[in-house]
């Protein structure tokens, strides 16, 4: 096989930065932080109107996006608490690693650093880059103030054989 024809087997679509943002917002409701949604969302509906996007991109996107808007806004009004189902997909759907790689960078990005940390295991345990992956523990971890969990991650990484 040639160098080329392996790269393009594993090559795989990067998401957006829309996606990216839909995701991280998506992942506020997924822990009952409608306000926060709702933000999230606000903005990035005001970010895709002034994007540089012909109208087949861009009108789906705003009407997602507002969609998901008015949910965030009706769950936050009615003062919902109950928090949705768990993030983890049944086990017979077909799991995605980077999906689940950035999932924890979203849950990281809002001090949510426990359900990083398994959303990177998962990561790393479905296919993702696992060093990437448990470095990405390993900060979780300090930020936590787990020293020995974080050394436990270090350690996982020195025993993998694709380490660079």
């Amino acid at each position: 096989m040639s160098e080329e024809h392996t790269e393009q087997e594993h090559f795989q679509p990067i998401p957006s930065p829309f996606d990216v943002r839909i995701q991280e917002a998506d992942l506020y409701i997924t822990h009952g932080l409608y306000d926060e949604a709702a933000s999230a969302y606000q903005n990035l509906l005001e970010d895709i109107e002034e994007a540089d996007l012909d109208s087949k991109e861009k009108n789906p996107l705003i009407l997602l996006v507002q969609e998901k808007l008015n949910k965030a806004l009706n769950k936050g009004s009615t003062g919902e608490t109950e928090l949705p189902p768990t993030m983890s997909q049944p086990e017979d759907e077909e799991v995605d690693p980077v999906r689940l790689f950035n999932q924890g960078l979203a849950l990281k990005d809002v001090d949510l650093f426990e359900e990083a940390i398994a959303e990177f295991n998962r990561a790393a345990q479905a296919g993702h880059n696992q060093v990437e992956s448990y470095e990405q523990c390993v900060e979780c971890s300090l930020a936590l103030e787990k020293f020995d969990l974080a050394l436990e991650y270090l350690e996982k990484i020195l025993g993998l054989d694709d380490l660079e």
